[in-house]
């Protein structure tokens, strides 16, 4: 019942978040087994060491709008 937006490369190697993992509000980076919290961007487990961006998202009737 909610919407995220978070940048789809991992901050370590650049690999796709979007082929990776996602429990909750855990992604998991398929090429390290990075982790991150969607909701905030912040690192859960290495090897990366820097968060990834998360975006304002609101839906607005049928629309999903998403800032940047």
């Amino acid at each position: 019942g909610e919407y995220l937006a978070f940048d789809d490369n991992c901050s370590h190697a650049q690999c796709s978040l979007a082929g990776g993992y996602l429990d909750g509000s855990t992604v998991t980076c398929y090429c390290h087994g990075g982790q991150f919290d969607v909701k905030t961007g912040k690192v859960l487990a290495p090897p990366p060491t820097s968060s990834i961006s998360v975006y304002k998202v609101k839906a607005e009737g049928e629309n999903i709008l998403i800032e940047i």
